[in-house]
């Protein structure tokens, strides 16, 4: 089953909502005051630094909203993880040397996979990967072309 979609992604879609979708985008609550998260104190340097960079990606896109606060933490922690991973697995290589001499994996691998696989899945609930943003691009492009139409025809 698919998840819902954002009235506002549904709009620019059809241009005009009905039923159920209208009457959800009717009571959809809607933020009284805008809130900026703010990186959390207990972060790492590591995730402090991953928190920065993602949040200035979702300024980018203007979607920098409390509400996005708790994945963006998620998405700064395994962003840290990964980019921790690799390091690790730079420096050590994919395969170390593990009991009786006999040469393993490196733990580091299966981590950093770990923590991109859960890193994809957040951003693509931010939509904040490539295809997400294009689509919401091709979204708006659309809905200027038709209202343009529209005013000329009037």
């Amino acid at each position: 089953m698919n998840k819902p979609k954002a009235s506002a992604i549904l709009l620019l879609e059809k241009g005009k909502l009905y039923g159920d979708q209208k009457e959800r985008a009717e009571n959809e609550p809607k933020a009284e005051v805008i809130i900026e998260p703010t990186c959390p104190h207990y972060f790492r340097p590591s995730e402090r630094e991953a928190w920065e960079y993602l949040a200035e990606i979702l300024r980018n896109y203007t979607i920098y909203l409390d509400i996005n606060a708790p994945l963006l933490e998620m998405a700064a922690v395994y962003l840290a993880e990964f980019r921790n991973s690799q390091w690790e697995i730079i420096r050590s290589g994919k395969r170390v040397r593990g009991s009786r001499d006999r040469n393993k994996r490196n733990p580091a691998v299966g981590d950093r996979n770990k923590s991109a696989e859960l890193l994809i899945k957040i951003l693509n609930e931010l939509n904040i990967s490539a295809s997400g943003i294009a689509r919401i691009g091709s979204l708006i492009v659309k809905k200027q072309k038709e209202t343009e139409m529209e005013s000329l025809l009037d």
